[in-house]
């Protein structure tokens, strides 16, 4: 038996990644933040709130995918 690669899985797990790095890159940015709030940060926090989104909705395909697991059948 061969077992092929799931190449949307593949794409959404490699957007996941880079979403990830975001959150890490600019969530110390948000939740580190100590000043007024200015156009940045509010840009920021934005930008911040689609990644996550965006997070949710990979993470969710890539569940679905999962073969053997009780929400992908």
């Amino acid at each position: 038996m061969t077992i092929t690669p799931n190449r949307q899985c593949l794409k959404d797990l490699a957007n996941f990644n880079i979403d990830a790095q975001f959150c890490q890159q600019y969530g110390t940015v948000v939740f580190n933040y100590q000043g007024d709030l200015n156009p940045q940060y509010v840009q920021i926090c934005g930008n911040l709130g689609v990644v996550l989104d965006d997070l949710v909705k990979h993470l969710q395909a890539i569940k679905t995918q999962i073969p053997l697991t009780a929400d992908s059948q």
